[in-house]
């Protein structure tokens, strides 16, 4: 299959992620053997093998093990660890590839860092409000934040890897959606249900971010519903069906 805009962008966008982690916190996390790897001799052996089999990992969607595998026999020295920075530095380059491409659309685009289900306390702190919501950010305001080399306490919100095995997902919030902290998804903003007529009409109860519309917020909604019942009836006239 032909590759992705993202997976394209990523490719494009190694040599300027590959490596980082290396010349940053990533060789003071990982153990002993392979710190003194990374530290002595070989932090440029390693770059380098990123550099190299990074693009053919993406481009022929390889999996991070075989990514880590291939790092491996290129440097001649073998640990597990190897696959954290795997797993880091494409993290890094798919998130770049991602943020790349919503940046061609509009530097302003409204985006979150989805967290993963196992992510550290550092990163809801981040990306996660106390409601549970996520943080809301312009691209343009996190795209050239980096946490290389800063300590836990100075940590900003980032495109790429917070640190060393980082899960959290760039996303874009369309205008009138939200993040579900229940159900994990991107969803509209107000939802409405349907419930189906004797006269072949609809009515309709609204809830937004999850919850109940008052009496007046759905007073606002009136409008709105009375084109909805017109759509239904004429629908339900010529035997069709609407589904909102």
């Amino acid at each position: 299959m032909k590759l992705s805009a993202i997976e394209a962008a990523a490719i494009r966008s190694v040599n300027k992620v590959a490596s980082k982690y290396l010349a940053g916190n990533l060789a003071n996390k990982v153990k002993s053997d392979v710190s003194d790897i990374i530290n002595n001799a070989n932090r440029k052996m390693i770059a380098d093998a990123i550099r190299t089999e990074l693009p053919k990992n993406i481009e022929k969607r390889q999996t991070i093990l075989k990514l880590a595998s291939e790092i491996k026999k290129q440097i001649g020295a073998y640990s597990d660890d190897f696959q954290k920075i795997a797993h880091t530095e494409k993290h890094n380059a798919m998130q770049a590839g991602v943020a790349t491409e919503m940046y061609k659309v509009d530097p302003n685009i409204k985006v979150v860092k989805i967290p993963a289900l196992d992510a550290c306390r550092y990163c809801k702190k981040l990306f996660i409000n106390p409601d549970g919501t996520l943080k809301v950010f312009r691209l343009k305001d996190i795209v050239n934040n980096s946490n290389v080399g800063k300590s836990k306490t100075a940590w900003l919100p980032v495109v790429d890897s917070v640190h060393p095995w980082c899960g959290c997902e760039l996303a874009r919030i369309p205008q009138g959606f939200w993040f579900n902290p229940k159900t994990r998804f991107v969803e509209p903003l107000i939802k409405s249900a349907s419930t189906l007529q004797k006269n072949g009409t609809y009515t309709y109860k609204h809830s937004l971010r999850g919850k109940p519309l008052n009496g007046d917020e759905e007073k606002k909604l009136d409008v709105f519903d009375n084109v909805l019942k017109g759509i239904s009836l004429s629908q339900s006239l010529i035997g069709g069906h609407c589904e909102h």
